[in-house]
């Protein structure tokens, strides 16, 4: 493989993100990177395209209820394939250790996903959703109906939309989709 010419006006490095402004590139031949790993955030300045996308996601062998503590460093789905065992109540953080709001700035866009199964009794979610154990200065909108009238017997998915306006500050979308067998 050979190279042309590498020019960087500005590389800045830490153990939590680096950063590109410009990278100037000529290239001989084509080239494709496979196998890269980055460990930490990676901030790009330009668009990004990929050809897919593979998620993390905890599989538990446990039913939804109480709070759920949704770590978002560990994880972007959880799905839990046991039977609920009561209506409960996701807890959106970093993890034991770190705020969600302090892993996300102003403007950032998150996703998440929590699968569970209802089994015969049709527990639900609460209808809200806890950012760093608490539902103050956030506004949540529903697609479909997180409370009530539960399908037994079926999977739910529940995606969550957060969007930060503000330190502490969190508009959220939420949608709700049961598969029923």
């Amino acid at each position: 493989m050979a190279f042309g010419t590498v020019e960087v006006d500005t590389l800045t490095t830490s153990t939590q993100s680096i950063t590109l402004d410009t990278l100037k590139s000529s290239v001989d031949s084509a080239v494709t990177p496979s196998g890269a790993t980055f460990t930490g955030d990676v901030t790009m300045q330009e668009a990004l395209s990929l050809e897919r996308v593979i998620e993390k996601a905890t599989v538990r062998n446990q039913g939804a209820g109480g709070t759920i503590d949704f770590d978002f460093k560990t994880q972007a789905v959880i799905h839990d394939y046991a039977d609920s065992t009561g209506t409960f109540t996701i807890n959106l953080r970093g993890d034991a250790n770190t705020t969600f709001n302090d892993m996300v700035s102003d403007g950032d866009v998150v996703t998440i996903a929590y699968i569970y199964k209802t089994g015969s009794t049709g527990h639900y979610n609460l209808g809200k959703l806890e950012i760093d154990g608490t539902t103050a200065n956030q506004t949540i909108r529903w697609i479909g109906e997180p409370t009530g009238d539960v399908a037994t017997n079926a999977f739910i998915v529940m995606t969550y939309t957060v969007i930060k306006t503000a330190s502490g500050t969190f508009n959220v979308l939420g949608q709700t989709s049961a598969f029923e067998s």
